[in-house]
């Protein structure tokens, strides 16, 4: 079995429900989900719209990391996610492999880990929910010293609604 962390954001229509959704078919999909952070608002990062629902969650699952991203495209696809050749731009859902157990690995349509974990605290916040002490298998610091060494200063607040997940 291999451990994926997948970082889940919305800031179209019923964001939670996305959310919500989106664990769901990735339990169903990739494997099951052993763990998952608060769910955290955060204004739009590298563009300009609504405010973003981020969670992030743990997964064990026998697929490679090729087949879990496949599988999440899939899902996005599944719940209304329109990519557009501009960059940033705002989503019913979008889902990253953050990482793939200790795998490091870089190609053309994959990156792990993702990134840029250590650059935004939306992502950060929810790890450290997580597990504080996790290593990040590239920079060799946990993401609690990545989140306080980190430089983006965009406001991440938990989300003070009930959710369904």
């Amino acid at each position: 079995m291999n451990k994926v962390v997948i970082g889940l954001g919305s800031n179209l229509g019923q964001r939670h429900l996305f959310l919500s959704e989106a664990v769901r078919l990735i339990g169903n999909d990739i494997g099951a989900v052993s763990a998952s952070s608060a769910i955290y608002e955060t204004a739009a990062w590298g563009m300009t719209g609504d405010a973003f629902l981020n969670q992030v969650v743990e997964a064990n699952t026998k697929l490679s990391s090729v087949e879990v991203l496949q599988a999440l495209l899939i899902i996005e696809r599944r719940l209304g996610r329109k990519r557009t050749a501009d960059g940033y731009s705002s989503r019913t859902l979008d889902l990253d492999i953050l990482f793939f157990g200790n795998e490091i690995s870089e190609t053309e349509n994959l990156r792990i880990p993702h990134p840029a974990i250590a650059e935004r605290r939306f992502v950060l916040i929810p790890l450290v929910d997580l597990d504080p002490s996790y290593i990040h298998p590239q920079l060799k610091k946990s993401v609690a010293a990545l989140l306080d060494e980190c430089s983006d200063q965009l406001e991440v607040k938990k989300w003070p609604y009930p959710t369904v997940i």
